[in-house]
Order: structure tokens, then sequence, then C-alpha cells
């Protein structure tokens, strides 16, 4: 019993690094310093980097952001809404959301994005960038 436990135990550390190696990022976004909707279109399901997603997460870059929905459309025709009102800073990543319903059907062909950047002053080019990925 206990060689069973400490091979299983020496085994565990490999489980993040199998989780790294599929991370995929699945597309970026860009929002300006107004309110903004934005749309990722995915290739077809089962071409990389779009396989079956079971969990998604994102993370934002250059400006904070304040995201008021994210939406996702499956391949199946189902949508589900990411509850994540609220601001967020550079180099911060969400929560993964389980994305895992009991379907096998879990291909995102296409993520929404509601919000807009925080960008301080008169830069009116400048823009935030959301990037979203899943395994």
């Amino acid at each position: 019993m206990k060689a069973w436990m400490l091979g299983l135990i020496s085994l565990l550390p490999m489980s993040n690094v199998a989780h790294a190696n599929r991370v995929a990022l699945l597309g970026s976004v860009q929002l300006e310093d107004q309110r903004d909707y934005e749309r990722i279109y995915l290739p077809p399901c089962d071409q990389s980097p779009n396989n079956r997603i079971d969990y998604i997460q994102f993370s934002v870059s250059n400006y904070p952001v304040h995201i008021s929905a994210v939406n996702l459309t499956f391949g199946n025709g189902e949508t589900h809404n990411l509850n994540v009102n609220g601001v967020f800073y550079p180099r911060e990543a969400t929560r993964w959301f389980n994305l895992d319903r009991g379907t096998r059907e879990r291909c995102v062909r296409m993520i929404e994005v509601w919000g807009r950047a925080r960008i301080p002053g008169d830069y009116s080019r400048q823009k935030a960038g959301i990037h979203f990925y899943g395994y």
C-alpha cells in the first residue's frame, strides 16, 4: 500500500506539467476607452487549437479593463455566460472557468466580450488587450 501511494504522489507534479502543455491561446481582442463589444471567431471544431475545451480563462494586458460580460457559443449552438463582471488589471489572469457540463460538445466557436478599457488621460488610440486561453 505504501509503495502504491508513493508512486501516485510522485506522479502529481507531472500532472501540472501535462496541464501546462495543453493550454492553448484561443484568441485575443482589444478594448477601447469607451463601451466596446468585440468577438473572437474560432476555427471549426476539431481543428487546432480548437479541440474540446473543458476550462477557459483570460488575462489582461496594457491597461485595466472593466468587463461586463463574456459569452461563449459552442459548436452545438449552446451559449454560456461567464460571470465576470468586474475590473481586471494588466498581467492579471482570471481563475479557470469549468465548461464541462456533461456533454461531449464543448468546442467553443465564438467568444463575445463587452467592456471598456480604463485608460488614463487622453490616449484615444490606446487599447487594452484581453487574451483567452483554454484546455
